[in-house]
């Protein structure tokens, strides 16, 4: 399955905005990260916890917006 995720980064302590929104397509078919992740909010839940996680004592977070399901078809495109 394919998932446009939409995130952006936010400071620790403020909770405040620190960089702007990006979209990232997640193949979950062919990503190891997401292996037997198939509801859009089990990829949220991997998603930020992969960034959150990579450094725990980082300055700045990352938050998910929205994760949107991706017609194969689409993807293609």
């Amino acid at each position: 399955m394919k998932f446009n995720v939409t995130a952006f980064s936010m400071n620790r302590q403020t909770r405040r905005q620190s960089g702007p929104a990006r979209a990232e397509l997640i193949d979950t078919d062919s990503n190891r990260v997401f292996e037997g992740q198939v509801t859009p909010l089990d990829v949220e839940r991997r998603y930020e916890a992969f960034w959150n996680d990579v450094n725990p004592r980082s300055r700045d977070i990352v938050k998910v917006m929205s994760v949107e399901p991706v017609d194969s078809t689409e993807a293609e495109r």
